[in-house]
């Protein structure tokens, strides 16, 4: 039994080194839902400030579907690939939905920055 957890952790761990999304970033959050999926992102909260950073990888050009609900405070992103070309930048999100066309397979990041944001953000692909 201990060897059949012991495998199943090792492949939950390489699965998440090789086919999530990876975040890093400088934030906090008061009253936050979040959720993530090897295809999507997405956050809920009553505040947020700071950075946060998604990376995540394609297989092929892909479509973004992206929704922001912003309720009070500032919130910008910005999205970019391995080489930093932008496919989308605001620096004053407003409630929108919206899509982004990605150019090809490749790693992409999303760049968030909050400052007393309340609402909520999720990307999808």
């Amino acid at each position: 039994m201990k060897k059949i957890a012991l495998v199943f952790l090792v492949a939950l761990l390489a699965f998440c080194a090789f086919g999530c999304i990876r975040t890093t970033g400088h934030y906090r959050t008061t009253m936050c839902i979040s959720n993530q999926t090897n295809k999507a992102f997405s956050m809920e909260y009553e505040s947020l400030d700071g950075e946060k950073k998604y990376t995540f990888d394609v297989e092929k050009d892909t479509v973004l579907d992206v929704k922001f609900t912003t309720e009070k405070g500032t919130l910008s992103c910005v999205v970019t690939d391995k080489n930093g070309k932008e496919y989308y930048r605001n620096d004053n999100v407003q409630t929108e939905n919206l899509t982004v066309e990605l150019g090809e397979k490749g790693t992409y990041s999303v760049a968030l920055t909050a400052k007393d944001h309340k609402g909520s953000f999720s990307f999808s692909w």
